[in-house]
Order: C-alpha cells, then sequence, then structure tokens
C-alpha cells in the first residue's frame, strides 16, 4: 500500500525538475526518505548502546558497594547471633532472638522481608536501580559480601564455653 505525501521545493529546482521529466521524483524521495530515516534509526541505536554501557557501569559500581556494605555490615554492626542466623539458616535461632516475628523464611529472606537491606543500603542507591532490580541482585550483592566477610570471621572466631 503507497500514500500520497506532498512535499514542497523551491522554484528553482521545481524548474529544473520540469526540464528532466526522466527523474521519478517519487522515487528519488522514497529513496531520501529511507537513508533519512535509516540514520535517525542508526543514531538512535548508537545512543541505546552508549547508554547501556553507562547503566551496565551504574549496577556494576552499585554491586560493588552493596557487596562492601554488606561486608562492613557484617563485621562492624552485626550481631553473632544475627549472623548466624543470617548464614547458618538456624531460624529457631533467629525466631528465639525476635520473638515477635513468626520467622519461617531462610536467613537471607530475613534481611529482605523485613527491610533490612533497604534500611541498611537504600540511602547509597538511586531509587531508579531499586526498581528496576526485579530479581533482588543488589541485595544478593550485599549478602554475599556478608556472607563473604562471615566465613573469614568464623575461622578466626574461637567461642570459649
Amino acid at each position: 500500500m503507497a500514500r500520497l505525501l506532498s512535499i514542497s521545493v523551491p522554484d528553482k529546482i521545481y524548474d529544473e525538475l520540469q526540464k528532466n521529466k526522466d527523474i521519478s521524483v517519487s522515487a528519488v524521495c522514497q529513496k531520501a526518505l529511507r537513508e533519512a530515516l535509516a540514520s535517525e534509526n542508526k543514531l538512535a541505536e548508537y545512543g541505546a548502546q552508549r547508554l547501556h554501557k553507562e547503566i551496565q557501569a551504574d549496577w556494576e559500581t552499585y554491586r560493588e558497594k552493596c557487596f562492601k556494605a554488606g561486608q562492613e555490615w557484617a563485621a562492624r554492626e552485626a550481631s553473632l547471633r544475627e549472623l548466624e542466623c543470617a548464614f547458618e539458616e538456624n531460624i529457631d535461632e533467629w525466631a528465639a532472638y525476635h520473638p515477635e516475628e513468626d520467622r519461617k523464611e531462610t536467613g537471607a529472606m530475613w534481611m529482605l522481608s523485613e527491610g533490612f537491606f533497604m534500611s541498611y543500603i537504600g540511602h547509597i542507591i538511586p531509587a531508579k536501580l531499586l526498581e528496576e532490580d526485579s530479581n533482588n541482585e543488589l541485595f544478593w550483592n550485599f549478602f554475599d559480601g556478608a556472607n563473604d566477610i562471615w566465613k573469614k570471621i568464623k575461622t578466626l572466631l574461637t567461642i570459649e564455653k
């Protein structure tokens, strides 16, 4: 299907076209429009690729920040019970430590479901990235960082009974 499109040209071009009847104005315009659209699409694709790289760099930066924040939390703020509950999956201990809560989730879910992660890291991460993080990847980086330090702490920790 073809649509009718009117174009305006300067008088000088119109006069030249009248002298050269073998030029198909429609074909020339179609080709020019295709090239212009292709050029604009290429420019848009370039912009999208460039910005995608920027977004990926942001994600990588924030993944690292979350990992480091998890390490800091585990080393500087978490109690022994919190670490054991989060990483040893000792849910009975967690429930005893927080008797007001019905705890049926794993230790990892504790941090996520109770808003712990958001309260600890939410001010560092742009809201847009958090909204786009449907798989909780940033949380899992925090969790992995905390677990990483917990494993190291555990090897150094001696508990006298």
